[in-house]
């Protein structure tokens, strides 16, 4: 265990007492038009878990046609591409606009200019004839209630010098989303490095996404054992949400990054690898043990 001094509390949480809150309106209004797609495309932003869900549903439903929800549809993407897109956003008299990181967000392969150039605009105006601006304002109470329960419910804490080891010269923030049901994501957007959470119990993995994809990505490239655990793991029955190789790849790492998080702060090596290799199904992901050595040996 990490001396409670090398521990630093969230100051997010820390500010809750004050007026501070975990829910970020951009993140809310761009999952609200993937929550609208006529199909479970993303999973954690169709359904309906929390009566705040239901109440999503019911009060926008009717919103389901717009421009803004059609084009999401037909982009065919989803998951973490929400977060990477909604995070570069900024608002200027009542006007969103990219400004952070453009860059970093083309290199992802589901955005591009084309996509990003017709999806704003929409997304503007899906956000003005909806008034979702006055809509997350009159929901305020309620997100500063919630983030108030993920506080209560969390441990308060994380080795972020643990993090920083890996994570360098990195802000870390996190984002509490109450449309979200299942799914958590873990984007970059430059230097910031943020969790995006229905609950706590994923955080550590989410931030550890942004050291371990890389290495994950480089492992792909050049390690021919590596990519062939990988390859081997791809299972679009059991594991749709990693649907080829370095989708995979990136999630092994990031799932032995926090296994080794954990062991070095008290927890049991064989109960956290049995852990994450049943962690969705049996066996979801069976190379966890070899790809945790490979972590270890890197890592020291």
């Amino acid at each position: 265990m990490m001396p409670h001094s090398k521990k630093i509390v969230l100051k997010a949480l820390i500010e809750i007492r004050g007026n501070m809150n975990l829910v970020d309106e951009r993140f809310e209004l761009c999952s609200l038009i993937f929550r609208l797609m006529p199909y479970n495309q993303m999973t954690g932003h169709n359904e309906a878990d929390t009566d705040y869900q239901r109440k999503l549903n019911s009060d926008f439903n009717k919103y389901a046609s717009h421009p803004a929800v059609e084009y999401a549809t037909s982009l065919m993407i989803g998951f973490d591409a929400v977060g990477h897109f909604a995070l570069r956003l900024e608002k200027y008299n009542g006007i969103y606009q990219l400004t952070h990181d453009i860059e970093g967000l083309y290199a992802d392969e589901r955005w591009n200019k084309e996509r990003t150039g017709k999806f704003l605009p929409m997304l503007n105006d899906f956000n003005n004839g909806v008034k979702f601006d006055e809509y997350f304002a009159a929901h305020n109470d309620f997100y500063l209630t919630e983030s108030k329960k993920f506080h209560d419910t969390e441990n308060g804490k994380i080795d972020f010098a643990w993090l920083e080891k890996y994570a360098h010269e990195c802000k870390f923030h996190i984002i509490y989303s109450p449309s979200l049901s299942k799914s958590n994501y873990g984007c970059t957007v430059g230097a910031n490095v943020y969790a995006i959470v229905p609950h706590g119990r994923a955080l550590v993995h989410e931030f550890c996404h942004n050291f371990a994809n890389p290495l994950a990505e480089k492992w792909y490239s050049e390690n021919n054992k590596f990519r062939k655990l990988c390859d081997d793991s791809v299972n679009s029955q059991k594991l749709p949400w990693y649907a080829n190789g370095t989708t995979m790849a990136r999630e092994y790492v990031t799932r032995a990054f926090h296994v080794l998080y954990d062991v070095q702060h008290g927890a049991h090596l064989e109960a956290r690898l049995a852990a994450e290799r049943d962690t969705i199904a049996p066996n979801s992901f069976p190379h966890i043990t070899e790809i945790y050595k490979m972590v270890y040996e890197y890592a020291n």
